[in-house]
């Protein structure tokens, strides 16, 4: 079948020779079989979420979205096909009373492209989306089917950017289904930054959106606080001259695009204190933890440092930014994670967890995209960051060991393992993982 490819943001693009959407385990194992017999690439795509090259092949495509869909509840376990999407898994767990403890802001993933590229949300105490992950079935790069349920096995392939096989099924570890409570506020980035350690450590997901020319005024910023209804007030919230005026007519979550939230925002006052609240609303935590599929086209590039390097990380990145002509088009996005144990997790081997720092640019020609990225990804290195597998990364096999020290070599001799002739390796993933 002739097929291009097209990521959902126009960035990525490229036609492979074949394109295969199976409808079954068996045809999986037929598709991978053959590729390896022919010297082939085999990847597999999700829902073209992901900005980075890490899926192009001139080879083999695969897309499981005709994997009949599946949702085996088990207790608070339950097994997905791997090609469906993740709105879709959410919907069938809430059928049946239950939830994900924590996701990210995106539901058109597909499960398996998600936490196999570490998709996150926010929380320094919740894990990503891999960290829910209690099983995986997969076909690997010899044709066989397995099952991947050992420790050690999960901490290879909780987070495996495709490259161990193609995912046909994922357990997860779910929670009871739950509301979230989100609170929004406003301020300036000298009134947060200072506070950065008591914004993550009072509430249970915090994350800012922090504005700059031309997406918004210089230097605000909107705190989101997600907690769940009830919980101790924190930081914002607990501030002794706390402005407390909501904007009329808002009744649900506020927009990431900065042209709709520079609607919101635009001339409106902190307020007497510090901190003015804009928003309060309790929904169920599929609503209140995502927002809709942006309709700005952009490229994204983010990196993890230790949480308790980012007050000075964003100090350094407003220092460049404010130096010169860096044109963004969406807000400067910071979130937070907990340590994680899976070899590849941008969290792995950080005790007091991680902070998320993504920045967008166009996609149009003029868009500076590369001098964005040039100033940024220097700045989040020398702070010990990693970039996010799903978004716009540049970087060499020497560099990316020295990322993972303690488990980059360990990552590449399992791959070596599960796909021995590199089967699942393009050319990106050859040069860093082979």
């Amino acid at each position: 079948m002739s097929h291009t490819f097209e990521n959902w943001s126009r960035s990525v693009k490229f036609t492979p020779k074949t394109f295969v959407r199976p409808t079954s385990e068996a045809e999986v194992v037929q598709v991978v079989t053959a590729a390896a017999e022919a010297g082939q690439c085999v990847r597999t795509q999700g829902a073209g979420h992901s900005f980075s090259q890490i899926l192009t092949t001139n080879d083999v495509l695969l897309k499981l979205d005709r994997l009949p869909d599946k949702c085996v509840v088990s207790g608070t376990q339950a097994t997905v096909c791997a090609g469906m999407q993740l709105k879709e898994v959410i919907a069938a767990l809430q059928a049946r009373g239950l939830g994900l403890r924590n996701i990210g802001s995106v539901t058109e993933q597909s499960i398996a492209g998600a936490f196999s590229t570490g998709t996150h949300g926010t929380g320094i105490c919740l894990g990503s989306l891999a960290s829910q992950v209690s099983a995986v079935r997969l076909v690997d790069g010899q044709g066989q089917v397995r099952q991947l349920t050992s420790a050690a096995d999960l901490a290879v392939a909780r987070v495996n950017v495709g490259m161990l096989g193609v995912i046909t099924e994922v357990t997860l570890d779910c929670v009871p289904y739950y509301n979230v409570e989100y609170n929004a506020y406003l301020c300036r980035f000298g009134d947060v930054i200072d506070r950065i350690d008591d914004l993550k450590d009072t509430n249970e997901r915090a994350l800012l959106w922090w504005l700059r020319p031309p997406t918004g005024p210089q230097d605000r910023v909107v705190i989101i606080i997600k907690n769940s209804p009830g919980a101790p007030p924190g930081f914002p919230a607990n501030d002794p001259v706390l402005d407390d005026h909501a904007i009329p007519g808002l009744s649900s979550g506020l927009s990431f695009d900065a042209g709709l939230l520079g609607v919101v925002l635009l001339g409106l006052p902190v307020g007497a204190g510090r901190f003015r609240r804009i928003l309060r609303y309790t929904a169920g935590y599929e609503d209140v933890l995502t927002i809709p599929l942006l309709p700005v086209f952009h490229r994204e590039c983010e990196y993890a440092i230790p949480a308790a390097h980012a007050a000075d990380a964003l100090r350094e990145l407003r220092t460049v930014l404010d130096e010169g002509d860096v044109r963004l088009i969406l807000p400067i996005e910071v979130r937070f994670q907990a340590e994680e144990t899976h070899l590849l997790s941008t969290a792995h081997n950080r005790p007091q967890g991680v902070c998320y720092i993504g920045v967008a640019s166009g996609v149009e020609v003029m868009a500076n995209a590369p001098e964005v990225f040039e100033r940024f990804e220097p700045i989040m290195r020398a702070f010990g960051g990693r970039p996010h597998w799903g978004k716009h990364f540049n970087l060499n096999r020497k560099e990316l060991a020295a990322m993972y020290p303690a488990t980059h070599g360990t990552f590449v001799q399992a791959r070596r393992a599960f796909d021995p002739a590199g089967v699942f390796l393009n050319s990106l993933l050859r040069h860093l993982f082979a």
